[in-house]
């Protein structure tokens, strides 16, 4: 056998320890790479969407909440306060505090609501776990809550009575549900 060449021992023993330094990476490492970095990204966008639609959602509801509070608690102000009679109706996903001195259900004369709420379509309304379309017979007066009984066994009478002074109005989007409680004529929000 001849004598080898320099470049053929430099092939030769550059498998047995004496190697040249690398100069870069190879397609495969950087492929490898950006496969771990693309799926990292995927990930984390998915996962800041449904953060971002669950706290939209509950930003939204948490709102709504916040603004039938605020009106319950007018209307129970108002009854106080203002000393007129005051009705709160939910009636086409709306709730609605004003005058109604006459009791007849609607604003008087040419007074107008002095709150309206609507509520979006997307979320349940409960009164006390069970679901309502309309609740037209909730009255305050002087700072109480009181339901109005118009007919008792056929003769025209009135009656209040204390039903609203105690309840538990839930609103709901998918899971997320707050609760607004009414005990004693008292409202808070539960958290």
């Amino acid at each position: 056998m001849g004598k080898l060449s320099s470049e053929q021992q430099l092939f030769l023993n550059s498998g047995k320890g004496e190697s040249k330094m690398k100069k870069g990476y190879s397609l495969l490492e950087l492929l490898v790479v950006l496969s771990i970095i693309a799926l990292i990204l995927v990930i984390t966008t998915v996962s800041l969407g449904q953060a971002y639609r669950k706290l939209s959602r509950e930003a939204q509801l948490t709102a709504v909440v916040e603004k039938v509070f605020y009106a319950i608690c007018e209307a129970r102000r108002r009854g106080a306060v203002d000393d007129y009679i005051v009705m709160i109706k939910y009636e086409d996903r709306t709730f609605q505090v004003f005058k109604d001195n006459d009791l007849d259900g609607q604003p008087d004369g040419d007074t107008f609501p002095i709150l309206s709420v609507g509520i979006p379509s997307n979320i349940a309304v409960k009164l006390n776990e069970t679901d309502v379309e309309r609740v037209g017979d909730w009255y305050s007066m002087d700072a109480a809550f009181f339901t109005l009984r118009t007919k008792e066994e056929g003769q025209q009478t009135l009656r209040f009575l204390t039903i609203h002074s105690n309840l538990d109005i839930s609103f709901s989007i998918d899971k997320v549900s707050r609760t607004i409680r009414i005990r004693n004529s008292l409202p808070t929000i539960l958290d």
